[in-house]
């Protein structure tokens, strides 16, 4: 009967696989900070990954208008101001935000050792649009006195933990600036990370988007809108060596258990937690031990 209950565990344990990598926390101080902003509400501040919104008439008369989705491979941002009045300068902004930051872990592996030097490419698309269609108003000098604006800036940093962030240069940013402005963005970023195998180093990255409209004195009439929701995406990741050799199906831990290299596959689900397992193995161990009682009473009867 000993060898059977070996047998269940070796069952139990041996079918779940490795552990998911949530289950050991690197450095346990996960940063997600997921914001929406405009001129009078706001800003609605969630200190997680997450959906966050907020807007409506601001005190000049001008609608705002943000929202953000900040989940761990996929991010959307959306900013809307607009104005409406013949009469009146109105006036207004709106800001999306989502901000990241965790530890993560590239074990020795496939040739590589402890702390050779590797680097980490991560490939993100990003695709949105930007319309600025804001009347013309002259002041008494005759100077366009109304415009549009739209502004994105996407950050990423890096470095070993303890020591400073480093850029890594690849930043994006880009602004509209005018009354009239009809933009398509579809882009490819790829994010090089240097670190070092079986040192635990951290990766940064923060996207902001800005919407705003405004005319010194009336007519107010227009809008200006940042359609980037649900339309940035992480691809996937790929690990190489400091000779420039790829590393095949790498083993990239993260403090937030999410799979940067396959974000988009199944093997990205987590595994039933140690919980859940646990109680599968004493249910399987308590039929085993049931079992046993049983064929004892029924050989004595």
């Amino acid at each position: 009967m000993h060898k059977q209950i070996i047998v269940v565990l070796i069952v139990v344990f041996g079918s779940a696989g490795p552990a998911p990598v949530s289950a050991g926390f690197l450095t346990n101080d996960l940063l997600a900070f997921t914001s929406s902003q405009t001129r009078e509400y706001g800003p609605v501040n969630l200190f997680a990954y997450g959906t966050t919104s907020t807007g409506g008439f601001n005190t000049n008369g001008a609608f705002d208008t943000a929202r953000t989705a900040w989940v761990p491979g996929e991010f959307g941002m959306y900013a809307f101001t607009a104005l409406n009045s013949m009469t009146a300068g109105q006036g207004g902004f709106s800001i999306a935000r989502g901000i990241s930051k965790e530890s993560m872990l590239i074990a020795p592996q496939q040739g590589a050792a402890q702390g050779d030097p590797g680097v980490f490419h991560l490939s993100y698309h990003l695709d949105g649009s930007v319309i600025i269609d804001v009347g013309v108003t002259l002041d008494s000098g005759g100077l366009v006195a109304s415009f549009g604006r739209v502004h994105y800036s996407w950050g990423f940093l890096a470095g070993d933990v303890g020591a400073s962030l480093n850029n890594l240069g690849v930043n994006q940013q880009e602004t509209w600036l005018g009354n009239q402005v009809s933009a398509i963005i579809d882009l490819d970023v790829d994010v090089p990370i240097p670190f070092k195998f079986g040192v635990p180093f951290y990766y940064y990255t923060d996207f902001r988007l800005e919407a705003g409209a405004g005319s010194s004195f009336g007519p107010s009439q227009g809008r200006a809108e940042a359609d980037f929701f649900n339309t940035g995406t992480l691809l996937g990741g790929a690990v190489f060596d400091q000779y420039g050799n790829r590393i095949l199906n790498p083993l990239v831990i993260s403090d937030s258990g999410f799979d940067y290299v396959n974000p988009q596959s199944v093997s990205a689900v987590p595994e039933p937690s140690t919980l859940v397992l646990s109680s599968i193995l004493f249910c399987m161990i308590g039929g085993v031990w049931s079992f046993k009682r049983l064929s004892q009473s029924t050989a004595a009867a």
